[in-house]
């Protein structure tokens, strides 16, 4: 077979002896649809993954607020994007008695509204996985955990935190 015989759609290619079979051209608009569909599935997998790379830091908005208030966590990664908002835990610390739950997170994304229990100053932390493909939930090492929430690290043992604080009158 020529060359110019396989790249004529619509030609027929010899298949076998004796025998022969018809190359279908696909109309310009319908090969536009499949290939689109297929970039959009091909797209879909990826288990989790996103192409943001890996989370650095989150900053949570507004840093400093005053009663009730709703709060956003963005997220800021190893390509420079910034995503708004991102899936993280968010913790309210009231007193040093909230430390005592066992160390664990569960990813929400949305904004999470800060309300104030009595008057004082309270810690909103959020929190997450740096790694794009980490589950949306799990255990997490105490000591991790307690600097976390507590605002005395930001990046510690494969997890980010952002802090704001809630003052409430």
């Amino acid at each position: 077979m020529r060359l110019s015989e396989q790249m004529l759609l619509g030609s027929l290619v010899p298949y076998s002896e004796g025998f022969s079979r018809r190359i279908v051209k696909i109309p310009g608009v319908l090969r536009f649809l499949v290939i689109c569909s297929f970039a959009l599935i091909l797209g879909s997998c990826g288990g989790g993954a996103n192409n943001n790379g890996v989370l650095q830091s989150i900053v949570v908005t507004p840093s400093t607020a005053t009663g009730s208030t709703q709060f956003t966590a963005t997220g800021i990664y190893s390509n420079g994007k910034q995503v708004t908002p991102i899936a993280v835990s968010w913790f309210f610390l009231a007193n040093s008695s909230d430390l005592d739950p066992a160390p664990f997170y569960s990813l929400v994304r949305g904004p999470y509204t800060g309300q104030c229990p009595a008057s004082g100053s309270y810690l909103i932390t959020a929190f997450a996985p740096q790694s794009p493909t980490a589950p949306n939930s799990g255990a997490m090492v105490a000591s991790v955990w307690f600097e976390l929430v507590t605002g005395q690290t930001r990046n510690l043992g494969g997890f980010v935190a952002g802090n704001a604080q809630l003052t409430c009158p």
